[in-house]
């Protein structure tokens, strides 16, 4: 729950989210609710669109609307990539088909039951309009009050009240018709778009996956494809994005279709990333969009702006082709002047995976420094004094600052932090950075003096201080580059008497030392020697931590043989666990190969390297 003074902005914003979704039960899930379980994304995936209404309602300053795109439809474009995704209408969940608990319990969890559930929601409302969505839905809440249902009534309701509402043409798809295309199969598309000639694009069609050679290798036929409502924003038409209709359709027995449009000016497909689907564009409308997109002052919407972003260093990460990661980089120049939370958070979200993947090559990182640095504290001057979304992203963005080693807030976290150990009541640690703070001042303690982190631990095991802070200084512990220190901490884990005592506060340590370069490969060693104490006192979960945490770092055969050897050496104790342990080794295997296109070496043969280099300020 929220306390005030004590929780975080980004506390306060999700125990709002939290407080929204439940009760949007009331209406979908209690009054009206499924008749099974293969028909759960009725409940959740309302109360998931709806929660961003509610937030938007009581606090406003947390921008929840736009908040909506990066914490929910982001997150379900990424998991529903998986060539392993199931249909929003999963067949594991239906009656009679022998499914055992544990399937109901992964479809109620999965990312496309709530947030691609949420997002469809969102294409429907776009398509119909939010006064003729709202007032079918009204008309679905009446009729079928205190009864269950299947998606069929809901998607009935809406095409009747669209088609009163003359916002589905008569030539228009039914919903029904809609919407069975994306809730009755998996995945989601690529939409391509290209110059076709000087007053004409084509628009094309295909499944995006995680592994871009499954479209290469595999014939399409019409169940791969989807019934997709286009709107478009573009320099002659729409260029507010006020209007988020349809342009055109693309249905499910079309993988190309033509559009008129003077192909000299820029165009958005997906305007405001109402439709859930990825963009590409040839490189004629990518230099139109690209020469607009980087302008101070951009006609392109903050959504537009945040998804193309989001779309082309996903297209990077997929194997679309390795210039995409030069083009997607391209597109964080624009923070030299942004200031909007939903396009940060979406550029940080993918550089953070890089600089986990780089953390280990000092020259890589040392021009991303150079680089990204001075936006950053620009964007913190910018963004001072803000509340709600502002503070979260100012909160973020000081992290980054300090890990990059900014002098200023270095010295800054030291100060304050060393304050702090001395009486906290009287020097309190600002509550949206107390954890960078922490982490900041031990991470960047000289290695030969041992007095931040001793203050540190002995803040840990005083009992005045509450279970949050024990928490973030377990971490902060963890950044120590002192290598004494890391595995005085590893082994405060272990024994009859251990230093960390705290279950969870011990699995910490375990993702802390492997997320440090320092610490990782020892860490290493000392699981194999250790893991079967490790798993008495701490169970299974602690290793599949550990390993989870390796697989955002790792990106060499070395250490991933040295990973596999440690596994190996208690196969049969891990057995419960292998095939969460194969997705994570599976992810090493993949950075591994991302280093070998990237960043194989360093200089000029590291494209990464190259690229901050030549575009840094």
């Amino acid at each position: 729950m929220y306390y005030p003074g004590v929780s975080t902005e980004a506390e306060r914003l999700l125990t709002t989210q939290i407080l929204s979704h439940e009760l949007i039960h009331q209406w979908f899930g209690n009054l009206v609710t499924c008749d099974f379980w293969d028909q759960i994304w009725l409940n959740e995936g309302f109360s998931n669109f709806f929660e961003f209404y509610g937030v938007a309602q009581i606090n406003p300053e947390f921008e929840a609307h736009e908040y909506r795109q990066f914490a929910s439809f982001q997150v379900g474009l990424k998991a529903e990539a998986s060539l392993t995704a199931q249909p929003l209408v999963n067949n594991v969940a239906k009656p009679g088909a022998g499914s055992k608990l544990e399937d109901y319990i992964k479809v109620f969890t999965s990312y496309n039951t709530f947030q691609k559930g949420g997002s469809l929601l969102r294409m429907l409302e776009a398509l119909l309009t939010p006064e003729t969505f709202q007032a079918g839905l009204q008309t679905y809440l009446y009729q079928y009050k205190y009864k269950s249902v299947r998606q069929d009534a809901l998607f009935t309701i809406l095409t009747a009240r669209g088609r009163a509402d003359g916002t589905l043409p008569p030539d228009a798809p039914t919903v029904e018709d809609i919407m069975n295309t994306w809730t009755l199969q998996s995945g989601f598309p690529l939409v391509r778009a290209g110059k076709a000639t000087s007053q004409k694009i084509f628009v094309s069609q295909e499944r995006f996956t995680n592994h871009v050679e499954y479209n290469h290798e595999h014939n399409l036929n019409p169940k791969d494809l989807w019934t997709i409502p286009i709107a478009i924003a573009s320099e002659d038409k729409n260029s507010d994005f006020e209007d988020l209709t349809p342009e055109f359709w693309m249905n499910s027995d079309v993988s190309v279709i033509s559009y008129d449009h003077d192909t000299t000016k820029w165009i958005v497909i997906n305007a405001d990333a109402v439709g859930f689907y990825r963009v590409l564009y040839d490189e004629t409308l990518f230099a139109n969009l690209f020469t607009e997109f980087n302008k101070k002052n951009s006609a392109i919407s903050v959504k537009s702006r945040a998804q193309i972003i989001d779309d082309y260093f996903s297209f990077a990460d997929n194997g679309y082709d390795k210039d995409k990661m030069e083009t997607a980089l391209s597109l964080t120049k624009s923070l030299d002047w942004e200031t909007n939370a939903l396009v940060w958070k979406t550029v940080l979200k993918h550089l953070r995976g890089y600089y986990n993947k780089i953390s280990d090559i000092p020259e890589v990182v040392a021009e991303l420094k150079g680089y990204l640095l001075p936006k950053i504290l620009k964007a913190l001057t910018a963004t001072e004094g803000g509340t709600g979304m502002t503070a979260i992203l100012r909160s973020e963005l000081f992290d980054w600052a300090s890990e990059l080693g900014d002098a200023g807030l270095v010295r800054l976290s030291k100060f304050i932090f060393n304050l702090w150990t001395i009486n906290p009541k009287a020097y309190p640690l600002p509550v949206d950075i107390e954890p960078f703070i922490m982490s900041s001042a031990i991470a960047h303690a000289d290695i030969h003096d041992n007095e931040p982190y001793v203050r540190a631990l002995a803040k840990y095991q005083d009992p005045t201080i509450p279970l949050k802070q024990k928490t973030y200084l377990i971490k902060a512990l963890g950044c120590s580059k002192n290598p004494t220190q890391l595995t005085s901490l590893l082994e405060g884990i272990l024994g009859t008497a251990p230093i960390i005592s705290n279950k969870a506060h011990a699995i910490l340590v375990l993702k802390a030392i492997a997320s440090n370069s320092v610490s990782r490969q020892s860490s290493i060693a000392f699981l194999q020697k250790n893991a079967v104490e490790i798993i008495e006192k701490l169970g299974l979960s602690a290793i599949v931590e550990y390993v989870k945490s390796l697989s955002d770092f790792v990106v060499t055969e070395k250490v991933f043989i040295e990973i596999l050897v440690m596994l190996n050496d208690h196969e049969e104790l891990l057995e419960p666990v292998k095939p969460t342990l194969v997705t994570y080794l599976k992810v090493i295997q993949e950075n591994i190969q991302w280093k070998i296109v990237y960043c194989q070496t360093t200089g000029d043969d590291c494209m990464l390297e190259k690229w901050f280099r030549n575009n840094k300020l």
